[in-house]
């Protein structure tokens, strides 16, 4: 049975509204995977549904929290301009290092957790405020990333002058596994940008898993990969 618990955690401004599925209680310290929507989603859309069906069986538990101007910190529905307006600044970045730093410092207070087996997966805006908390936090073993890079396609503006830099800085001091999902015909970041960001990962070990597809294609193959490799990862301790 899945225990679901949504918590208001104090932020910056607006509370951070945190997310957190656990297999079951009154057992071990479980297992931690922090789940990062992409750019236009919430806490709980497809990708984060996606990780916690397969992650729960193995007894892993998977927390969200909604990133700056999404989900419950949105004044409406996301628009376009507005995910753009949010990735195009650089004190996002900081915003969300800090709020996930919260959520995890939150999480482990709790005692449900084990600190020494936390991860981290997000793809797309997930990498995007992901890449820079994990590089920022050990406590993260491993960590699942991709479908971002450094180049963006035109709709994203002039936000790859804000990112490419802040990505770079992070993934040059990533110094614990990383796997990297990769789209080779992604139109929102060009598949060039994605693999430069991937070889520039410090990462003690990286895989990369290049699947066809546009940007939304993501094969369930891959999220199938990710989760035994994260199950992998968070049990070798």
């Amino acid at each position: 049975m899945t225990d679901e618990q949504r918590i208001e955690l104090p932020g910056t401004g607006r509370p951070i509204p945190l997310v957190v599925w656990s297999p079951t209680r009154g057992q071990a310290p479980a297992a931690l995977v922090l789940a990062g929507h992409g750019g236009g989603g919430h806490k709980t859309d497809g990708f984060v549904t996606a990780l916690r069906v397969r992650l729960l069986p193995r007894g892993i538990a998977v927390a969200a929290i909604d990133a700056v101007g999404h989900g419950d910190r949105a004044s409406g529905d996301p628009q376009s301009d507005e995910v753009i307006r949010v990735i195009s600044e650089a004190a996002s970045y900081d915003q969300m290092t800090a709020d996930c730093t919260a959520a995890l410092d939150a999480l482990l207070e709790a005692g449900e957790f084990d600190p020494n087996a936390v991860a981290y997966a997000g793809l797309s805006g997930g990498t995007l405020f992901g890449l820079p908390f994990v590089a920022a936090d050990q406590r993260i073993r491993a960590a699942v990333l991709g479908a971002c890079g450094y180049e963006g396609a035109p709709l994203l503006g002039a936000a790859p002058a804000t990112f490419a830099p802040l990505l770079r800085t992070a993934a040059t001091s990533y110094d614990r596994p990383a796997l990297f999902l990769l789209q080779a015909d992604d139109d929102f970041f060009p598949p060039d940008g994605g693999r430069a960001l991937y070889d520039d990962l410090a990462a003690s070990e990286k895989q990369l898993i290049e699947s066809p597809g546009t940007h939304t294609e993501v094969p369930l193959s891959a999220l199938d990969t990710a989760a035994t490799w994260l199950g992998d990862h968070l049990t070798q301790h």
